[in-house]
């Protein structure tokens, strides 16, 4: 048997990067062996309706996939500046 040990509501900081037909979405998870997670999840259009997948990353990773997802101006966008300087 599965035991609870909470279950509550968090204010949690979200990074949205909308590209159209791509939706992502960036929330810090926690921290795990002393490195930061976070969780990328992106919500696509397809023929069908759309999919969603997410994945984990780690802060360093979080910042090289932004820079490839942004061909490496990620300070063209304040946003994501600020989110980054703030984990």
């Amino acid at each position: 048997m599965r035991i609870i040990e909470s279950v509550r509501i968090r204010e949690m900081q979200t990074l949205c990067i909308d590209m159209g037909d791509t939706y992502i979405t960036i929330v810090y998870a926690g921290t795990v062996d002393m490195k930061k997670q976070f969780i990328w999840s992106a919500m696509e259009v397809t023929a069908g309706g759309a999919s969603l997948y997410s994945e984990l990353f780690t802060l360093d990773e979080l910042k090289e996939r932004i820079d490839d997802l942004m061909l490496g101006e990620r300070e063209d966008f304040p946003a994501v500046q600020d989110y980054l300087k703030n984990k």
